[in-house]
This record gives C-alpha cells, sequence and structure tokens, in this order.
C-alpha cells in the first residue's frame, strides 16, 4: 500500500500511551512489500518536530534501516558509516514517504498483523 505525508503523520499521532500516559508506545517496524523495513518514530522523546505526544508531525526519527537508504536521507544519520545501524533525526516525512514507497509501499498484511512500525 503506497502511503503519504498525511497518513503516516496521522499514524504516528494516534500511536497509544503507556499505562502512565507519560509517553508513547514504540511504533512497530514499518515493513514493506519488497521485504525491507525501517523504524519510524515520533513522540517527546524522539527526533522528531513537533518534539511532542501530540501532531501533526512533520519531521520523524527514522532508525536502523534494512536497506541502505536514499541519497536524500544520508545527511540526517547520525553514523554515517554504520547506515543501517543509526538513526537518522528529524526527517522530513516527505523523505520518509518516498522511501517507504520505493520498497513498494507499506506491506498491508504486516500492517493488519502487527500495526506496523518499532
Amino acid at each position: 500500500m503506497k502511503i503519504d505525508e498525511k497518513w503516516l503523520s496521522d499514524y504516528l499521532d494516534h500511536k497509544q500511551m503507556n499505562e502512565s500516559g507519560s509517553i508513547k508506545k514504540l511504533s512497530k517496524r514499518n515493513c514493506c512489500l519488497d521485504g525491507a523495513s525501517v523504524s519510524v518514530q515520533a513522540s517527546s522523546l524522539h527526533y522528531s518536530t513537533p518534539r511532542s505526544n501530540v501532531g501533526p508531525y512533520t519531521h520523524a526519527e527514522v532508525g536502523f534501516p534494512t536497506v541502505d537508504p536514499d541519497e536524500e536521507l544520508l545527511s540526517y544519520a547520525e553514523d554515517k558509516e554504520h547506515l543501517k545501524e543509526t538513526v537518522y533525526g528529524f526527517v522530513p516525512l516527505r523523505l520518509i514517504v518516498d522511501y517507504i514507497n520505493s520498497h513498494g509501499g507499506v506491506d498491508e498484511e504486516t500492517l493488519n498483523k502487527n500495526e506496523i512500525f518499532v
């Protein structure tokens, strides 16, 4: 399933809070149709804009992609030597959507099973 920025922001904004109501639960890994996966997070504890538990979000934290990221994402990497073992801070949602869609979009079967994302 191809996604857009609104879909991603809405998904990140509607994650459940933990029992104390202080932080959001982590999103599960985003699994793409071609088998690639990536973590996408947005909250007061992540490199996101706003850096808040309430969106809408314009930027999010990406982490630990299983496939090397596109050239546009490289400037956001904390560790440019280990691109699959690092986080990418304050990445515009447009670039995240482009990355996911370039790998076939979200695997709907995984989405239904795991809520996507960690």
